[in-house]
């Protein structure tokens, strides 16, 4: 039932409706925490991390990643770790464009964020967080571009082939795992009647 709860959420922040996302993760999390599903928890709290990036509140996102990050961590959980340490670093990239240059440390948490979660999916084969980490590494190298432009040409020709580097790796990746459009109908309605079935007796 818990997991239900945290696919609804996840499914109503990719609709917009954070309002109502938050009252199913606020379920989820009254069963999670007290059974001590500890990796569920991860995810919970980078579903969490999503609605504050969405909003803005990079600080909200950091809190509740400083309690999962360390849990993946601890218990192996290789799969969890990386895509937290993906959604840190998006959040550290965000802090970043939004607080300018002063904040030039955020943008290496970025970075190292996004190569950490990417050695991490090198050796579990993570395909998800590899292309994930890729676009990460782009914005990353992108933004040190900007910052050594008015500097340096040579490098900031280097940071822009690094970020093109890894845009295309990006790109090949999300090629090779996208699905023909008939594939993803009938995914989507197998999708949809499992849902159907775990929520029958929500209401």
């Amino acid at each position: 039932m818990a997991i239900c709860f945290l696919l609804k959420g996840w499914a109503e922040i990719l609709d917009g409706k954070k309002s109502d996302a938050r009252k199913s993760l606020a379920k989820t999390e009254s069963i999670m925490r007290p059974a001590g599903m500890m990796g569920e928890i991860c995810r919970l709290d980078r579903v969490y991390a999503l609605i504050a990036e969405a909003e803005e509140d990079w600080e909200a996102g950091f809190r509740r990643l400083a309690e999962a990050v360390p849990i993946a961590a601890d218990r192996g959980l290789a799969l969890e770790h990386a895509d937290l340490l993906i959604q840190r670093g998006r959040l550290h990239l965000l802090q970043y464009r939004k607080q300018g240059r002063n904040y030039r440390e955020a943008l290496e948490k970025c970075g190292d964020d996004a190569n950490s979660a990417l050695d991490i999916a090198e050796r579990t084969q993570y395909a998800w967080a590899r292309m994930d980490a890729f676009d990460l590494l782009a914005k990353y190298y992108r933004e040190r571009a900007r910052i050594v432009a008015s500097n340096s040409e040579p490098d900031r020709d280097r940071e822009n082939e690094q970020a093109s580097h890894y845009a295309r790796q990006a790109d090949e990746l999300r090629q090779q795992m996208s699905l023909s459009e008939s594939q993803m109908e009938t995914a989507e309605a197998e999708a949809r009647e499992i849902f159907e079935q775990e929520t029958t007796d929500w209401n």
